[in-house]
């Protein structure tokens, strides 16, 4: 499930399909799967695989408490270079 203001998967699919070169920035990144505990991790939620390997993400605001977990943590280390190649701007705010 979304965070209520990211991004609805219907509107990733008309980027991709009518503005595949379009800079999407999200102001209210969260991938809500990876703050599951170690023991019930599924795996990323297919809808917040859509917006990660978006080639449209190009900027997200990242909010961190210093709560998040490790699987989070080790997600931001990679985003760019295994998910989001085209993601240029990352801000996390406190």
């Amino acid at each position: 499930m979304h965070a209520p203001n990211q991004v609805p998967t219907c509107v990733l699919a008309a980027l991709h399909e009518h503005r595949s070169l379009a800079r999407l920035h999200v102001r209210t990144f969260s991938i809500r799967s990876l703050y599951q505990e170690a023991r019930e991790l599924n795996g990323i939620d297919p809808d917040e695989l859509i917006l990660i390997t978006s080639p449209c993400l190009y900027g997200i605001c990242v909010g961190y408490t210093g709560h998040e977990n490790e699987i989070f943590d080790e997600f931001m280390k990679h985003l760019r270079t295994r998910y989001a190649t085209r993601l240029k701007r990352v801000q996390i705010t406190m």
